[in-house]
């Protein structure tokens, strides 16, 4: 595993070649948007997806900090069956045991490749006047607790990758 964009490791599936001969399904790759809320995660997956046609993609979204482990895990084995790729912009991946978590499940259900797309983060200001706007708002208690927890990018890589090593 190397640590090329979530964007990079898109450009290595192919769904057919030249002469629309399909090939085998390559290997699942998962992406994990690293960001908090309204640090456009939503918008880079679904513009991500529509760029890459020949790729079948599914967004794996919400799941704030009191979701249920099942529930992000039912979505996930939903979505495993018929993706080359899978997008997962959880909030609560900013916590690096949640994410270690989630990479184990993924490892365990056959996905060998999993990149990361790190979101930087955006000034309290900006995110609570997007918060305003949105009809499901996060609140401003929330928004702070993300801005809190998020590591640098390199914790996230190491997480990831211990899970492939160990997991």
């Amino acid at each position: 595993m190397d640590r090329a964009s979530g964007t990079a490791q898109l450009s290595q599936i192919k769904a057919g070649d030249t002469h629309g001969n399909t090939l085998e399904k390559p290997e699942t790759i998962a992406i994990c948007a690293i960001g908090t809320a309204y640090s456009g995660k939503a918008e880079w997956a679904q513009a991500t997806l529509r760029s890459h046609e020949n790729i079948q993609g599914a967004i794996i979204s919400g799941g704030g900090p009191g979701e249920r482990e099942e529930n992000w895990k039912e979505r996930i084995n939903k979505a495993l069956s018929g993706s080359d790729v899978l997008i997962i912009t959880m909030d609560q991946l900013l916590d690096p045991r949640q994410l270690r978590d989630c990479a184990a499940y993924l490892n365990e259900h056959g996905v060998g490749d999993i990149s990361i797309q790190y979101f930087p983060l955006r000034p309290l200001w900006d995110l609570l006047r997007l918060d305003s706007q949105h009809h499901y708002a996060v609140g401003a208690p929330e928004l702070k607790r993300q801005i809190g927890s998020q590591q640098m990018e390199d914790k996230y890589w190491d997480t990831v990758e211990s899970v492939g090593q160990h997991g």
